[in-house]
């Protein structure tokens, strides 16, 4: 191989290299971003309010009610 050749097996290499890393990161990226979600969802789920149930009103007496039982 000529000297020529071999620089540019380098260079190939040393690309292959570097984009094999930026893949590495870019998984890493996305298991991070996954994590995070499921844990926010799971944080959620758990920490997830009750409904208060509402209490009912005590109906008040009208005047004329009021009359009758007087009766």
């Amino acid at each position: 191989m000529s000297f020529a050749d071999k620089i540019l097996e380098e260079e190939e290499e040393e690309e292959e290299e570097e984009e094999e890393e930026e893949d590495k990161d870019e998984e890493r990226r996305r298991r991070r971003k996954r994590r995070r979600r499921r844990r926010r969802q799971r944080r959620r789920t758990k920490t997830k309010k009750k409904k208060k149930k509402k209490k009912k009103k005590k109906k008040t007496k009208t005047k004329n009610e009021d009359e009758e039982e007087e009766d």
